[in-house]
């Protein structure tokens, strides 16, 4: 059934793919929208203008200009039941409602700070409005009273309702979505969407999905009951701006830099067709009852280039009075693309060789499955292009569901983001992310201070593998492997994206670096080694042994003086605890807090965060950490902040976990604390 849809989706974009440009402003447009009931479109743009269009069959008319604000009209919505009204949002730090029935604007609001997002819920009871300063103001659309204010301590990108108007979504630049319950604005979930900033998002009008879309090139979808992502666009190369779903949720639009917009079939993530454009595109909106796209790019005047065009798109009258696809012509097959660079970067452009994956998988499941017969004749060996006696292992796929290993993945991606958080690097995925040595060379030399010789970034295979192979020389060469190398990982293993030797090799890293990450001990898995033989694909299973048990847990733990101290004088133990509460004592004293025993009243990071801001002399606000932290989370996350306190001030990254604090560890406690004395030991 699918098959048939996508397959009559396809041949009528092919037959109607030319779009129509109408000219209605003096620079670029920013957003536009059609109204519920499909019979006018507006556009909003940096000339301070909001063009009005009616719809009359084969043509756009233009109606009105709106006047008004005094700045860029950046976003705009319309009443999702009623199709006169509509609201815009503008850097001047207002909020517009026009009445097309009295063509004018019939209420101003003003807000706290260029806005730069606006929202109407869908029951048509308030608008919300969020500004460069990550506000988010909360107006009655009956009363046009602000309602609510809520300062959010994250980049907000932007902001939507559910369908039911229950629930309100917040996308960030952390690559999360926020869900909050409305009218109460109390937190529900935390969904970590993308590894890169999550720009967009959109809801499905039929209640079913919505979808985002990220700097990282990807458009997720989701659904909305689940709150699981069910599949992944992946064919943009430049970050999504901009995403819209057509009236029956069958069809998804995307654009972003690249010269074209993307349609997909939802249901399968399908391409329908693409667009082309000649510029970036900053919005697009699908009409509420036909398959017709509008949308508006970056572009520039004809006769002047120098002039942005101030114009919006919208393709021709048979789309327009057409609402499902029919055409009796046959499908053209499309010419095959060639391969960008964005499609060979690897990490830098997230672009998944879908087809390559498929293979493998197929063959791991094979091999997997089968009961370990002599050969495995079902297999095609053309397809992978093992020669004589070459092998091949793949992991059982039982691991991906293995508690431990999983939590070992966590661990080494925590610690490689936490490695790289200055250079903005985010891993989510140790294959996807690590196989082209672009991550790898950033983490060699961030652990080891060497710059290295190579391209910072490779456009082909080849170029990646020639990286990767100095980075793992030079990372043998630390390891004191330079001669033989090792056996576990090389350079064909890691860009064959083998987990099993990714994992071996940061390992090996952690453990030699050691830095304050406490790997998951006795960490197995199975591996299946298939072997060319005669033709045929051989499979073998094994037992690879990933950790084994480590006295010093893997962390930072290097000798120092307060293993010396506990080990060998227990005795001035007390001298050195006695001293450190007079030090932190001096201080907190001036806010009448006072301390007796160090690792438990520590523990939960209220006193160190404290002592940060009067050693330095800041006022902490307290929304910035948990006052009276219960849950073991908050006081994780108590210490932490605390702990990026001392690295903004100057002092070197603990070498104690959060975690440990928590735990009062008086060891670790010590260390953070003399650390502190050592600094701040003369201030009064």
């Amino acid at each position: 059934m699918n098959t048939e849809k996508i397959e009559e989706f396809q041949r009528y974009f092919k037959c109607h793919s030319k779009s129509k440009e109408y000219m209605g402003h003096s620079s670029k447009v920013h957003s536009v929208g059609w109204s519920c009931d499909g019979k006018r479109l507006a556009s909003g743009s940096f000339d301070k203008c909001v063009c009005i269009y009616t719809l009359d069959r084969d043509r756009l008319n233009k109606e009105i200009t709106f006047k008004g604000h005094g700045g860029s009209v950046d976003q705009l919505c319309w009443h999702q039941t009623n199709p006169d009204l509509l609201s815009t949002a503008s850097g001047d730090k207002s909020v517009r409602i026009w009445d097309t029935r009295v063509q004018k604007c019939v209420a101003t609001i003003n807000t706290k700070g260029e806005n730069i997002n606006i929202t109407w819920s869908p029951n048509g009871n308030a608008i919300a409005v969020g500004n460069k300063e990550d506000l988010v103001t909360f107006i009655d659309a009956r009363t046009h009273k602000i309602e609510a204010e809520e300062q959010f301590h994250f980049e907000v990108n932007e902001i939507s309702w559910n369908n039911t108007s229950d629930l309100f979504f917040l996308t960030n630049g952390q690559g999360c979505i926020h869900i909050l319950s409305y009218p109460d604005l109390k937190r529900q979930h935390i969904l970590k969407a993308h590894p890169g900033t999550c720009i967009c998002i959109e809801f499905d009008p039929t209640g079913k999905y919505f979808a985002t879309g990220s700097a990282d090139a990807l458009v997720s979808l989701w659904d909305i009951n689940e709150l699981a992502c069910k599949r992944v666009f992946t064919r943009m190369d430049w970050p999504v701006r901009t995403i819209s779903f057509s009236y029956d949720g069958q069809l998804l639009a995307s654009a972003s830099e690249d010269l074209l917009i993307d349609i997909g079939f939802v249901e399968t993530g399908d391409k329908i067709a693409d667009i082309s454009v000649e510029a970036a595109t900053f919005t697009v909106a699908w009409h509420p009852s036909q398959y017709l796209l509008a949308y508006a790019c970056d572009d520039k005047d004809t006769y002047d280039r120098k002039r942005d065009a101030g114009s919006l798109k919208v393709p021709p009258s048979k789309i327009m009075t057409t609402t499902r696809p029919k055409s009796p012509r046959p499908i053209v097959e499309p010419k095959p693309k060639d391969e960008t660079i964005w499609d060979k970067l690897g990490t830098l452009g997230r672009k998944k060789r879908i087809k390559e994956v498929q293979e493998v998988q197929t063959e791991g499941k094979y091999a997997i499955d089968s009961p370990g017969y002599a050969t495995a004749p079902v297999i095609p060996p053309e397809e992978y292009k093992l020669e004589e006696n070459e092998e091949m292992s793949l992991i059982d796929q039982n691991a991906y569901t293995d508690s431990k290993f999983l939590e070992l993945q966590d661990v080494l991606i925590e610690w490689i983001n936490d490695e790289l958080a200055s250079q903005r690097i985010i891993v989510q995925d140790l294959k996807e992310d690590l196989y082209d040595g672009q991550v790898l060379q950033k983490l060699l030399e961030k652990l080891t201070g060497d710059k290295l010789d190579v391209p910072e970034v490779t456009q082909n295979e080849e170029g990646q593998k020639q990286k990767l192979a100095v980075v793992l020389a030079h990372f043998n060469k630390v390891l004191g492997l330079q001669r033989l190398g090792h056996s576990k990982w090389s350079m064909e293993t890691i860009h064959s994206k083998n987990i099993v030797a990714i994992i071996h090799l940061l390992v090996a890293l952690a453990r030699h670096f050691r830095p304050p990450v406490r790997l998951t001990e006795n960490v197995s898995v199975s591996v299946v080694v298939v072997k060319m033989k005669q033709g045929q694909l051989i499979p073998e299973r094994i037992n690879e042994n990933l950790t084994t048990e480590y006295d010093d847990v893997g962390m930072r733990c290097e000798r120092d003086a307060f293993d010396a101290l506990f080990d060998h004088a227990p005795e001035k133990l007390q001298i050195v605890k006695k001293s450190l509460v007079t030090f932190v004592n001096k201080h907190l004293n001036k806010m009448n807090f006072e301390v007796t025993e160090l690792e438990s009243q520590f523990h939960d990071g209220v006193y160190l965060v404290i002592l940060m801001g009067l050693l330095e002399g800041f006022f902490v606000p307290h929304y910035a950490f948990h006052l009276t932290p219960q849950e073991v989370d908050q006081k994780v996350h108590n210490v932490s902040f605390a702990f990026e306190l001392m690295e903004e001030c100057g002092l070197k990254k603990p070498k104690a976990r959060p975690e440990d604090i928590v735990n009062m560890d008086l060891k670790s406690t010590l260390r953070v604390l003399y650390n502190l004395f050592l600094k701040y030991k003369t201030i009064i």
